[in-house]
């Protein structure tokens, strides 16, 4: 009897704690199991603690390689399992690709047992999902400023008004347009102050004028507002009116 005891005994793996590089690829879901045990943790504890689904686990322990989704997932879930029971990641994580270029098993069945709620825990899809995210948010700046860039100055024209008549032969263009703004009046430039504003005589000639106003930065559209002018001729009768008025004001 208490032979037959022994060698059940000596037949039983022992499932010791020990900090030893496993050669064997055989041997990576024994390691795991074996320190698991060695933390006194079950298996649904470090699904809970890992995020990582208990099934995974169990077949990573079992070395079950048709219940598992794949060397991608199966790497990283060694990694992260050994590296939380004070295992080397990286002797295990290359036995394990070991043991599956020696595997048999057809690759198709890996993919067809990976479900959406399993790729959440996976580092590849963050990093892919930040790295859009970061893109998105780069082309969104990149677009906005050099949609700044492009569109036109703010312009505005105090001086002359739209379809102005007058005697004189001589207007002031006035307005104001942003700063660092480069400003046309009739093909001449025209030289801003600081705060964009601007001034400066114009002579027309006699009949209908027009006055275009153009301004434009380094890179962007250009911004045109046109005034219409209609300079008259004096009439005889009113300025001789306005001579006698005149006369008539002087003392004798």
């Amino acid at each position: 009897m208490t032979l037959t005891a022994k060698k059940k005994t000596s037949s039983r793996p022992a499932w010791g704690f020990r900090r030893i590089i496993i050669d064997t690829t055989e041997s990576v879901g024994a390691a795991l199991h074996e320190a698991r045990l060695a933390k006194k943790r079950s298996v649904t504890d470090c699904a809970a603690i890992l995020k990582i689904p208990e099934r995974y686990l169990r077949a990573i322990e079992e070395e079950n390689l048709a219940q598992l989704p794949g060397l991608v997932y199966e790497k990283h879930f060694i990694y992260r399992y050994a590296f939380a029971l004070g295992l080397p990641p990286a002797p295990l994580v290359s036995g394990w690709i070991n043991l599956r270029q020696d595997s048999i098993a057809p690759s198709t069945q890996f993919v067809a047992r990976v479900h959406w709620r399993d790729l959440w825990v996976s580092p590849f899809f963050w990093r892919r999902a930040m790295a859009g995210v970061a893109i998105v948010l780069v082309g969104a700046y990149i677009g906005g400023r050099l949609l700044a860039m492009v569109q036109p100055p703010v312009l505005t024209i105090t001086s002359p008004e739209e379809a102005m008549t007058t005697i004189e032969r001589t207007v002031v263009v006035s307005g104001q347009t942003e700063q660092e703004t480069k400003v046309t009046v009739n093909g001449e430039a025209v030289s801003t102050r600081r705060d964009g504003s601007f001034a400066v005589p114009l002579t027309l000639q006699l009949g209908a004028n027009t006055v275009r106003v153009a301004a434009a930065k380094r890179y962007s559209r250009t911004a045109v507002i046109e005034r219409r002018v209609f300079v008259a001729v004096g009439s005889p009768v009113s300025d001789k009116a306005a001579g006698s008025v005149v006369l008539g004001a002087l003392p004798r």
